[in-house]
């Protein structure tokens, strides 16, 4: 449904240490959609992937179903593989055709995120329900969000490079989120999950008569740098979608979704870097942030509209 604002989701199947009913996270949700519209889903470990076409012109993936107690592994054809694996998983058990340009890895940097358990008065207490962001409040952090999620305050950092969970307690203990936080429960989860930084040029494996045998999206695909990952994987899964269905998975399709790929999100990088630059000079230097600030809340003509834009 339609919200006005942000809206925080729960990634993975549901938060730790929940009491009473449990909630349901995104992956979750986006699962049961999946299996309500006619998927069929099977939890099996994935060993090779063999991009080659066999008689019946499929492609191989071999599998073991060890959750139904399964050790020997099964062969099953596939007309296509969408490749939504993360950044590292399965980049050395795939075998190509002779032809084929190998599948790029993304450039990703580290991030480290805390959750703690402080319940719905005091979240609405201290944060007004409302998600707080703050630009480069330390050396090594240039962008962190602290975010409401029910029962739970979700602090999330990126820094210039990796960052770990120093850095995320030497945020913690700063004088602007002592002032807005206070005392937290010594408990948390915590993940130091990888982010894109720039998208991968190859993402999409062509055979030997021009038809697409595997296209990766998500984390393992393009995804516009340190923006919207998850708005990114289902607008580019919802676009080739499209795309096979009106085109087949030949030549046409082929043409059709690099093109959009290549002018959102991988050119992308260029116009992320320059942004990304601009907003740190600026953050770095206070006499700038009250120049932006006056053109951002002032009618100011091209001015406005561009500051806005960045």
């Amino acid at each position: 449904r339609q919200e006005k604002g942000a809206v925080t989701v729960y990634r993975g199947f549901s938060p730790i240490n929940q009491p009473g009913p449990k909630t349901e996270g995104f992956d979750a949700w986006l699962l049961r959609e999946a299996i309500d519209r006619g998927a069929v889903h099977r939890e099996v470990e994935v060993s090779e992937i063999d991009l080659h076409r066999d008689s019946q012109k499929k492609v191989t993936i071999t599998i073991v179903d060890k959750k139904n107690g399964k050790e020997e592994p099964e062969k099953i054809g596939a007309d296509i593989v969408i490749g939504a694996y993360g950044h590292g998983a399965l980049k050395d058990r795939i075998t190509y055709p002779d032809q084929a340009v190998r599948l790029d890895q993304p450039t990703v940097s580290q991030s480290a995120v805390k959750e703690f358990f402080i319940g719905q008065e005091a979240v609405g207490k201290l944060l007004n329900n409302n998600m707080h962001f703050f630009g480069n409040p330390t050396e090594k952090i240039w962008f962190a969000m602290i975010a409401p999620k029910d029962n739970f305050v979700t602090v999330s950092i990126m820094g210039r490079g990796d960052v770990d969970e120093k850095d995320m307690d030497e945020f913690l203990k700063s004088e602007p989120v002592k002032n807005l936080l206070g005392d937290l429960p010594d408990h948390s989860c915590k993940c130091f999950p990888f982010f894109t930084t720039e998208s991968p040029r190859n993402y999409m494996i062509v055979d030997e008569d021009g038809d697409i045998s595997e296209v990766n999206i998500g984390d393992a695909g393009p995804t516009r740098p340190m923006k919207n990952g998850i708005g990114a994987a289902i607008d580019s899964a919802e676009k080739f979608v499209e795309i096979i269905n009106k085109y087949g998975i030949g030549r046409e399709a082929v043409h059709r979704y690099k093109k959009y790929i290549d002018m959102t999100y991988v050119w992308d990088n260029l116009w992320a870097k320059v942004v990304l630059g601009l907003s740190d000079h600026i953050l770095k230097n206070p006499s700038l942030i009250g120049k932006v600030d006056t053109i951002l809340n002032h009618n100011i003509p091209v001015l406005t509209k561009l500051a806005n834009s960045i």
